[in-house]
């Protein structure tokens, strides 16, 4: 789900046992506004832009939908925006399952599939990562239904006791001995809207490519990349617009593959999208 409003104080909050909070945070070098040189911005993950041979193999994720990366693979994954929905990341070596998880999304269905069709992997080697942006809206009516707030489709969790809640499931489900296998993260950002400039999209979106046969995890702006197409020429105010435009008209295919239009908390089950559009593997 987006919304962009104005977010402040730089902290990443980790979630282990309890809440552990992290001062340091990752720095990128970003030409904000053309002509103005370049700036320090403070990240969730270091900034990568997209190669065109990556854009080639970049794949959308959008709300409840998931994929399944092979490691020694050059194919990588687009995921946002993420305020206040996660990012989901979990590594067993050889594939990577990369998933968008929204308010609807019934994660532990995913989970219990990935146990079932892999009973005997070593639960001890599987590693992986929740991402979330603060959102500054998430207690405040931004909806057409009177009273409703992001926190009440959550059924009442603060971000971070949903960061918890899923990291406790994939522990539980997946029997990973170490919690500190799995991160769980919330960034807060020091910007104001539009202080981003060209890279406006930076905070909300992540980049999910392979490093030497591992997953690594980006930030990238969309609009920077010209993912969605070249609005260069336009103000950034109206680059914005029509690259938020052209996002909203891509619906999940989860969303539209599920019958039940009115689905409450956690009952759409996730959408495969498959990093190849000839490859029919499952995960």
């Amino acid at each position: 789900m987006f919304f962009k409003k104005k977010l402040i104080i730089l902290n990443i909050i980790v979630s282990c046992s309890a809440i552990v909070a992290s001062q340091k945070s990752p720095v990128s070098y970003l030409e904000l506004f053309p002509g103005k040189g370049l700036e320090p911005v403070f990240l969730g993950h270091p900034y990568s832009s997209i190669t065109p041979e990556e854009k080639k193999n970049c794949l959308l994720l959008q709300e409840t939908c998931y994929t399944v990366l092979d490691n020694n693979s050059n194919h990588c994954a687009l995921v946002g925006p993420l305020q206040p929905c996660q990012l989901l990341l979990l590594d067993f070596g050889k594939k990577t399952v990369v998933a968008h998880i929204s308010s609807q999304s019934n994660l532990q269905d995913l989970l219990n599939k990935i146990k079932e069709e892999h009973p005997n992997i070593d639960s001890s080697t599987i590693t992986g990562e929740l991402f979330t942006n603060d959102s500054l809206t998430y207690d405040q009516e931004i909806f057409t239904t009177k009273g409703l707030t992001y926190k009440k489709l959550y059924q009442g969790r603060s971000q971070l006791q949903e960061l918890k809640k899923n990291k406790d499931a994939i522990i539980n489900t997946l029997n990973i001995p170490n919690r500190n296998q799995i991160n769980a993260l919330k960034f807060k950002s020091t910007k104001e809207d539009f202080a981003l400039g060209n890279y406006e999209f930076a905070e909300l979106f992540v980049l999910i490519k392979m490093i030497n046969q591992k997953p690594a995890i980006f930030n990238t702006c969309p609009m920077a990349e010209e993912y969605f197409g070249n609005f260069s020429d336009l103000p950034i105010r109206e680059r914005f617009a029509e690259n938020s435009k052209l996002l909203n008209k891509i619906l999940s295919p989860a969303f539209v593959n599920f019958q039940n239009k009115d689905a409450a908390y956690g009952k759409i089950p996730f959408y495969y999208i498959s990093p190849n559009i000839f490859d029919t593997y499952h995960f």
